[in-house]
């Protein structure tokens, strides 16, 4: 079992747009589905990141982390 990690973001960091959330979320489920195609799956806490990424709570550096942090191989 991974250790929980706490990611810190303000309550209303940045407003975004609905079509700028649906372009996220797009982009988030594309990179979601490319890594799987090669047996790449996101974490858990990636998975939350990217719903924060996606309604606006954290900007991409905070979306996306380090490496080890980001996926795990199965």
């Amino acid at each position: 079992m991974c250790p929980t990690t706490v990611i810190p973001f303000s309550a209303k960091k940045n407003e975004i747009s609905p079509a700028e959330q649906r372009r996220r979320e797009k982009a988030v489920e594309f990179a979601y589905d490319s890594s799987a195609l090669e047996g790449v799956y996101p974490s858990q806490e990636l998975r939350i990141r990217g719903q924060l990424f996606i309604a606006g709570k954290i900007d991409l550096a905070e979306f996306l982390g380090t490496k080890e942090e980001a996926a795990i191989a199965l």
